[in-house]
């Protein structure tokens, strides 16, 4: 139900949080009245009563004179025939951590029924929306001193004048507001958010400055939202150098909060967990209720002049330059350049799904709907169709200091959207061909192809054949949608092209491969958290995996490294783990069982040191290689009989007559470790079997 839920979420004045809900609930469902009560004890009225729908002075009284000292007796009163409704009314019993705290009432029009389809989910959705408003009037009582009250004002004038004792004062209340485990302030100097004071941050040197409109704060302030982000280290907010100190705290859910201050300026509230926990409704509400109160406080920098637009030479403006781009141009950031020469502002050409045709042009795009809210009636959004559909492709977004149409050029609109899509036809058909023919090359190499021809091939794609390092990428299969996936292979591609010198290049099942080539000595790579972080700006958020590390030194070694590259990132995808940075020596025996040639030594050394328990199996149909298998890799029979659903004293029967076939003594060194890498060789292997 989304209308009471987003009323319950999104009002500017809580103590009317209650009443929006109530009367969105009658706005949307089949109701003549609805109700909210909940104890008050200690107080003048032992229960505090919100009613919308029909005759409100009438029910008020009628409410008032049915409600007892205990929720169960006032239910049972509130299901009298009451004047707003002929029929019975529907008394919900609502919740706040686990305890029975209030009543929801309501009353069907004529002709619904109580427990009829109707109402159905609708119903449920109202329940959550209200207990949410229970959770905040309870922080409100416990934080604020009740509804009307505020954050101390002392406090706010304190922080105001830059009193030390101030800050960690806010700092403390916004973790027990939030249920951080860190909370820390980014003034804003300048154009830059600036973070120094943190509570709960384990490195007494934490910190990190900021550009406005990057990463999360920067974000935040710059659009005036709250940025929520569930897991920052899958987000497409990280930004270089400010990411490596933030995973320093082992940050995960955050919420960045802008605070504004008397002159325009401001701050930061950051507020952080440890662990992939997003912060309830409750808690949004009463951390944004926290900042407010602190907003406009005296001291606080003044706020940045975000954009500015420049003066153009209108005589620049000729069709010519576009019917040259039209002709020749496979770049979008062609067209967007020609395109803020003409208009005096920025343009920015967004795909379906809002990210930027060009690399590059990110922070642009944030500026542009940064600006947008102090510039509405000069932002334009005009759509893209798809050449030979009517599918959109995506949008051209515009903020433009000129009036459009210019005079004398009446189909300006018409000429620029066709000479986009011409554009961006001819930058996916290029990318497209040449990721292909690569994509096809790094296959046939997987699959074996070798020789002159095959050398020959990969030099023509400007890939390094001979001696290099391999680089795997992998993310979720099926997480993009079909009409997305040729643009964003295309951003990722001209991303790491950018910082590696050397393109990234996509396969089937959600891998990508780069190809990285020596560098002269003095020149470096960018780091490869770097090269993640940054694909997550334009391709997240979700996981996504990074491994590297597995050199090359011929043409002839690239098919094993391609292989144990591919088969690591592609295992740490399947088993959700971290990290999601790795290098292949670090991944473990895992790591190296990826390496074709060693993964099947040890396949061969694994069977003929189980052959006993193999063969005993397979005359008996029992499951003895597997229980024995287990319980070895496991390290006891209590897990491996979890594992296998028997007995505990099953395992044990199994192992002993396993050892009594293999004819080994596992008390020995020597003998415990070779079963034991066999037993954790023919597991991978089963498993391996399984998923094909």
């Amino acid at each position: 139900m989304r209308g009471p839920e987003v009323a319950a979420l999104s009002s500017a004045d809580m103590p009317q949080t209650p009443r929006g809900v109530l009367e969105s609930a009658i706005a949307h469902l089949p109701a003549s009245g609805v109700a909210l009560l909940r104890p008050c004890p200690g107080t003048a009225s032992p229960w505090r009563v919100d009613y919308a729908g029909r005759r409100k002075r009438e029910m008020g009284r009628w409410i008032q004179e049915r409600l007892e000292p205990s929720l169960e007796a006032s239910a049972r009163h509130l299901t009298d025939r009451a004047p707003c409704s002929a029929g019975p009314s529907l008394v919900l019993t609502l919740y706040r951590e686990g305890i029975a705290a209030g009543l929801c009432v309501l009353w069907p029009r004529e002709g619904a029924e109580p427990g009829g389809a109707e109402l159905g989910e609708a119903v449920e959705g109202l329940r959550g929306s209200l207990e949410v408003v229970l959770e905040v009037e309870h922080g409100e009582a416990t934080y604020f001193g009740g509804p009307a009250g505020m954050l101390d004002a002392e406090l706010a004038r304190s922080l105001g004048r830059g009193d030390v004792q101030a800050l960690p004062a806010l700092l403390s209340l916004v973790r027990t507001v939030g249920g951080a485990d860190i909370a820390y302030w980014g003034s804003v100097r300048g154009e830059v958010v600036e973070v120094e004071r943190h509570l709960g941050a384990r490195d007494g040197g934490f910190g990190f400055r900021l550009p406005l409109g990057e990463g999360v704060g920067g974000r935040a302030f710059a659009s005036g939202s709250i940025v929520e982000v569930p897991d920052y280290r899958n987000c497409q907010y990280r930004y270089p150098g400010v990411s490596d100190v933030t995973d320093g705290e082992r940050v995960r859910s955050t919420l960045a909060i802008p605070v504004r201050g008397s002159s325009g300026g401001g701050a930061v509230l950051y507020v952080a967990r440890r662990s992939v926990e997003p912060f309830t409704p409750a808690q949004r509400i009463l951390l944004r209720r926290v900042a407010r109160s602190v907003e406009h406080a005296p001291g606080l920098p003044t706020a940045p002049r975000l954009f500015t637009t420049q003066d153009v030479d209108y005589a620049r403006l000729q069709r010519s330059e576009l019917r040259k781009l039209t002709v020749e141009s496979a770049r979008a950031r062609d067209i967007e350049s020609w395109l803020e020469r003409t208009i005096g502002g920025p343009a920015v050409l967004v795909d379906a799904g809002g990210r930027p045709c060009a690399v590059g042009n990110l922070s642009s795009l944030e500026r542009l709907e940064a600006s947008r809210e102090t510039a509405e009636e000069r932002y334009l959004e005009l759509p893209l169709r798809g050449m030979g559909s009517g599918s959109e492709r995506g949008h051209l977004r515009l903020l433009p200091s000129l009036e459009l149409p210019p005079e004398g050029w009446k189909d300006f609109f018409e000429d620029v959207l066709a000479a986009c899509n011409v554009v961006l036809d001819r930058m996916e058909q290029t990318h497209d061909r040449l990721n292909r023919r690569r994509s096809r090359w790094l296959s046939e190499v997987l699959e074996g192809r070798s020789g002159r021809d095959a050398r020959r091939d990969g030099n023509r794609l400007g890939l390094p054949v001979e001696k290099g390092e391999v680089w795997a990428v992998s993310w979720e299969p099926g997480s993009t949608p079909d009409g997305d996936s040729t643009r964003l292979a295309m951003l990722a591609e001209d991303l790491v092209l950018d910082l590696l010198g050397d393109p990234l290049v996509s396969l089937d099942e959600g891998v990508g491969i780069v190809l990285l080539r020596e560098r002269a000595r003095g020149h470096k790579h960018a780091e490869p958290s770097a090269v993640r972080d940054a694909l997550l700006r334009y391709v997240g958020p979700g996981p996504l995996w990074l491994v590297h590390g597995v050199t090359y030194d011929s043409f002839g070694d690239l098919h094993e490294a391609l292989d144990q590259a591919i088969g690591v990132v592609k295992r740490l995808r399947e088993t959700g783990s971290e990290p999601f940075v790795s290098e292949v020596d670090s991944c473990g025996l895992d790591g190296l069982l990826e390496h074709s040639r060693i993964s099947e030594d040890l396949s061969t050394f694994a069977r003929r040191m189980l052959k006993p328990l193999l063969d005993y199996d397979a005359g008996n149909g029992s499951k003895l290689t597997e229980t024995f298998c287990l319980t070895l890799t496991l390290g006891s029979s209590a897990k491996a009989a979890g594992r296998l659903y028997v007995h505990e004293n099953t395992v044990r029967y199994r192992m002993g007559r396993a050892q009594k076939l293999l004819g080994r003594d596992l008390s020995l060194p020597k003998e415990r470790t070779a079963l034991t890498l066999s037993a954790f060789s023919w597991l991978r292997a089963a498993a391996d079997d399984v998923t094909q």
